[in-house]
């Protein structure tokens, strides 16, 4: 009886132990969202891409937006684009960010000015 209160002991006693360790191991994710009230041009949000400077991107119905972490800087057609639908983000080799626009052709952003690709240009 004394072994078999011992084997119980010992089992509670190394599932408490590795209960702890998973548990302290384990990733913590962090989760905000972003809506208009935070600073986006639009709730919908057709693509999100993070570029090699760490900057987020997201794509939405209402123009492209950069964000560092804490300011927004919202980019539409007043900016050059040829259209605010963003449909997807890309980067190249070169930091610029190709752009698709619904409805209106694609877009390389080179950090300072849009240069715009339609039918027009053999797309």
């Amino acid at each position: 009886m004394k072994l078999h209160l011992s084997v119980i002991r010992a089992a509670t006693i190394l599932n408490i132990l590795l209960f702890i360790n998973f548990n302290g191991l384990s990733q913590k994710h962090f989760v905000r969202n972003l809506t208009i009230n935070e600073g986006l041009p639009s709730n919908t949000v057709y693509d999100i891409f993070k570029d090699s400077q760490g900057y987020y991107w997201f794509g939405t119905e209402a123009g492209l937006c950069r964000f560092d972490g804490f300011n927004y800087k919202v980019y539409t057609l007043n900016d050059g684009l040829p259209g605010n639908k963003i449909w997807s983000i890309a980067e190249d080799n070169q930091k610029n960010l190709w752009l698709a626009c619904y409805g209106n052709g694609i877009s390389k952003f080179d950090g300072k000015s849009f240069h715009n690709y339609s039918t027009a240009d053999g797309l």
